[in-house]
């Protein structure tokens, strides 16, 4: 199922909103969005940077000790625009009710720095509201 469900939202198709927890959360090195409502927005409107998968994206538990148990990643090999490649790993969190409480993206396999954790979440508030407006 999460397998299914990253790879319809990193194919630009947006994030079945029902699978996801009301206070679920979407990071990035970028941006953290907090909030069914920010998060389905995100991946509708990651669809305006066109992306491809250049590898069918392969899903699996996670083997990583710091991740809860259940939790699974996700490996991408994404185009971007037609031209900029990016390799990244997608650690999925779930509840036990089975609705994703996380979605972690780490570009190139790295570790999100902390001491960034507030502009990530500036970004994403902007992002939220200035992608709304401006992506149809």
């Amino acid at each position: 199922q999460v397998g299914k469900l990253i790879t319809k939202a990193y194919s630009g198709r947006g994030v079945d909103a029902v699978a996801l927890a009301e206070d679920a959360t979407f990071e990035d090195p970028l941006v953290r969005c907090v909030g069914k409502a920010e998060v389905s927005e995100a991946f509708r409107a990651l669809r305006a940077c066109q992306p491809t998968h250049v590898r069918a994206p392969l899903a699996m538990p996670s083997a990583d000790v710091d991740d809860e148990r259940g939790a699974v990643e996700v490996w991408l090999h994404q185009r971007y625009f037609g031209m900029l490649e990016l390799e990244s790993t997608v650690v999925v969190r779930s509840r036990a009710d089975g609705l994703v409480s996380s979605i972690e993206e780490r570009w190139h396999g790295g570790r999100l720095v902390g001491a960034l954790a507030l502009s990530r979440r500036l970004n994403g508030l902007a992002s939220f509201y200035l992608t709304r407006l401006l992506i149809p």
